[in-house]
């Protein structure tokens, strides 16, 4: 089951209307919603003073430390929430992004390094599926017995040649970085260079980076999620914690970080005019 909540904000507003509903206390509605998956929607509507906290803690229950919301106000440490975090699917919707660029381009520079980090070797599927599009690739993993392996079956199957380092440093060398999991070790990254990843970078880094994701659901889930959820984070609960793992397939329409944002085939071009000479 889906927990999900959403706070209706009616604090604001100069009408005689809005100023008389002001008057009136807080209210927390509970809709269940069983169809394609059962979803509960805790609807918070805040008129006045603190919100209750505490009451929507009680409200989730079980489910307090898998309660999805994505609301633009915050909810405090000592309220007893731990909000769902999701992680899991925007790792998977990265990785679909870079290989969506790849597919997109008619052949990729030769100038164009690729860069894979995966320092736990948690990603090991994804070489494959880049070095159909380059063989300029490398990997920047601690987990070198995983890729060892990896790389001993790419050249017996493919000849294809698999470069892992453990070393951070040379993901200064790639113009297109994927990360699907949080860049958390400093490099100098190309001034041009481009990073995807699954997690804001811990440290800043001087380039153009990504990490949301945004696409468009099947309708059916469309119309089951609650208004003012924000699609990624509602999509990423469906995908954890109710097994609709098709979701991993989904490719991301638009990539966006703190600066900007593309898509798939702004992205593509940008790498080509940055590295196709």
């Amino acid at each position: 089951m889906l927990t999900v909540l959403t706070i209706d904000d009616r604090t604001y507003g100069g009408d005689l209307l809005s100023a008389l509903a002001r008057t009136l206390p807080d209210r927390l509605r509970v809709h269940n919603l069983s169809t394609p998956v059962p979803v509960r929607h805790l609807e918070y509507i805040h008129r006045r003073g603190s919100i209750n906290w505490r009451r929507i803690s009680k409200a989730a229950g079980d489910y307090t430390g898998q309660l999805l919301y994505s609301g633009s106000i915050p909810v405090p440490q000592d309220a007893g929430i731990t909000l769902f975090e999701p992680l899991e699917l925007r790792q998977r919707l990265c990785g679909n992004m870079a290989l969506s660029v790849l597919e997109m381009m008619q052949e990729v520079p030769k100038s164009l390094r690729i860069g894979l980090y995966d320092p736990k070797g948690e990603y090991s599927d994804l070489p494959e599926h880049l070095l159909k599009f380059t063989d300029n690739l490398i990997v920047v993993t601690k987990n070198y017995s995983v890729y060892r392996e990896q790389a001993e079956r790419l050249l017996s199957e493919y000849g294809a040649v698999l470069c892992v380092s453990p070393h951070t440093a040379l993901l200064s060398t790639c113009g297109f970085i994927v990360s699907p999991c949080c860049v958390d070790k400093g490099f100098t990254p190309l001034s041009q260079a481009v990073v995807i990843s699954g997690a804001k970078p811990a440290l800043p880094l001087a380039c153009r980076v990504y990490y949301r994701y945004s696409f468009q659901l099947e309708p059916a889930f469309e119309r089951l999620k609650p208004e003012g959820t924000d699609t990624e984070v509602f999509a990423a609960g469906l995908y954890s914690l109710c097994g609709v793992y098709s979701l991993g397939s989904v490719v991301p329409l638009v990539c966006s970080g703190d600066t900007d944002t593309q898509t798939t085939l702004s992205l593509r071009r940008y790498l080509i005019d940055c590295f196709g000479t």
